[in-house]
């Protein structure tokens, strides 16, 4: 179905929305100028990741090699997501004790954000570079799957705002 073209296009478009929906309420929650920064950090990046992706990437010796790490890359996902649930879910402080001094403890969201980050930074290579094809790649997405291409690359973006958005709302 997603190759039928006025359905892939409808879908797309219902799938943003909802997606629009989910972020401006996550916004909503933020204070403005922290949403502008994470806005401009979050495009500055991927402008970047993309001008690196188009211009300098396969220029690399051996890229085709790199490029079997897609699939590692995947799984590595996978688990990071599953970890992300034990971060961001709320537990109960199991040290109650008033004697134990946890002020300089680890702040384990922003060590996490932060390695989402690189790690999204490294997916959208990756994907920006299927997307763009060559002969260089080992995976590439043909002509009839330009909107899987653009999906991937929307949630990478997506992702990458939400994770700064934490990581400012915690700092800041």
């Amino acid at each position: 179905m997603h190759m039928v073209v006025p359905y892939n296009y409808v879908l797309l478009s219902l799938f943003t929305v909802c997606v629009s929906v989910c972020i401006a309420k996550i916004a909503a929650a933020s204070e403005p100028q922290i949403v502008f920064e994470a806005f401009c950090l979050t495009t500055a990046a991927v402008v970047g990741i993309s001008v690196f992706a188009v211009t300098s990437f396969r220029k690399f010796k051996d890229v085709d090699k790199v490029s079997v790490m897609a699939p590692g890359l995947s799984a590595v996902g996978m688990i990071f997501a599953v970890t992300g649930l034990f971060v961001f879910l709320p537990v109960t402080d199991l040290t109650k004790d008033p004697n134990v001094d946890t002020t300089g403890k680890l702040n384990w969201k922003v060590l996490y954000a932060s390695i989402a980050i690189v790690l999204f930074a490294i997916i959208m290579l990756f994907d920006t570079s299927q997307v763009i094809g060559g002969k260089s790649m080992m995976f590439e997405l043909g002509p009839e799957c330009y909107i899987l291409g653009a999906l991937q690359l929307y949630l990478e973006y997506i992702n990458m705002f939400v994770l700064i958005l934490v990581i400012l709302g915690e700092v800041g």
